[in-house]
């Protein structure tokens, strides 16, 4: 979708957050469940799953520390602080960010989710 000041965005990954003490357990099952290989990411708190070709939406698995496992949703865009201003904008909070890579906001219902500087055109 593109906005205003030539800022493009779109939904393009689905986090599943899962404590660290079933993590292991929670990957075998969304690989097993998806069919999709499990990769590793350079972050060691996060592992892919490959999706197949032409499937929209990527499936990211987060550990986490504490908490119960969840889901949320990252948006891919070309500028991640104009995105953000305009989430800000529309009701939405920072809750931190983390340079050049992604900032973590909550939703007007308190929900996390990610503004990413992945590409959107590769979505």
């Amino acid at each position: 979708m593109s906005w205003p000041g030539a800022v493009v965005s779109a939904v393009d990954q689905l986090c599943v957050d899962v404590p660290e003490t079933v993590f292991d357990r929670e990957a075998v099952f969304w690989s097993a469940l998806t069919g999709w290989e499990r990769a590793p990411s350079d972050l060691p708190q996060f592992e892919h799953l490959v999706r197949g070709a032409g499937m929209p939406l990527k499936l990211l698995l987060q550990r986490t520390q504490a908490g119960p496992a969840g889901l949320h949703v990252d948006l891919a865009c070309t500028d991640v602080d104009a995105e953000v201003a305009r989430h800000v904008a529309l009701g939405a909070s920072v809750v931190r960010r983390v340079e050049g890579d992604w900032t973590t906001l909550r939703d007007v219902s308190g929900r996390e989710y990610c503004v990413t500087a992945r590409s959107p055109s590769v979505c």
